[in-house]
């Protein structure tokens, strides 16, 4: 028998959302990630954005609240189903569906696929992570108006102008606390 993860328990989905505040209660939050992927499903996801290991739908109903058209998956069906209900509260009819990141296969093409926070992380070994991207790079919509070293370095920049945002915003914070 298999042993259990974290993502066969429903009550980790359930109480999900509240992980950030826990994890940064006695640090300086992180501030900025929902529009670096904004700015990113904009710049790159023209032909659609795929939001994976989405797990309750923090970026993808971001996205979704700003007029980007994306799918999520997650690994956890319990994951898809909070995603899921929270999208229909908000207004939203998305296609958010559980699949791992290693295999899945989508009818629909993207131009754009997100992996935000630390979903890469939850795939320890490089065959894992190869197997991930090769499987991203079989769901993505041929695109002949950009090339990859291009947007490879229009990502590195943005994630550093991310960085220097974050690291702004917190020494302002940290300054005006004293």
């Amino acid at each position: 028998m298999q042993p259990k993860d974290l993502h066969d328990f429903e009550d980790v989905a359930q109480n999900y959302d509240l992980y950030p505040d826990v994890m940064y209660k006695n640090e300086d939050k992180p501030n900025g990630f929902p529009d670096f992927y904004l700015d990113f499903a904009k710049a790159y996801g023209q032909e659609g954005v795929i939001d994976i290991a989405c797990g309750t739908g923090a970026v993808l109903l971001y996205l979704a609240q700003h007029g980007i058209r994306a799918d999520g998956t997650d690994l956890s069906e319990a994951m898809c189903r909070v995603a899921d209900r929270k999208a229909k509260q908000m207004g939203f009819d998305l296609n958010i569906f559980p699949a791992d990141m290693t295999t899945f296969r989508s009818e629909r093409k993207y131009s754009c696929a997100i992996i935000a926070r630390s979903g890469f992380m939850h795939l320890p070994t490089p065959a894992l992570q190869r197997a991930a991207l090769l499987k991203i790079r079989g769901n993505r919509k041929r695109s002949t108006t950009r090339s990859p070293t291009i947007r490879l370095r229009r990502s590195c920049a943005a994630t550093g102008s991310l960085r220097r945002r974050m690291k702004t915003e917190t020494l302002r914070r940290k300054g005006s606390a004293r």
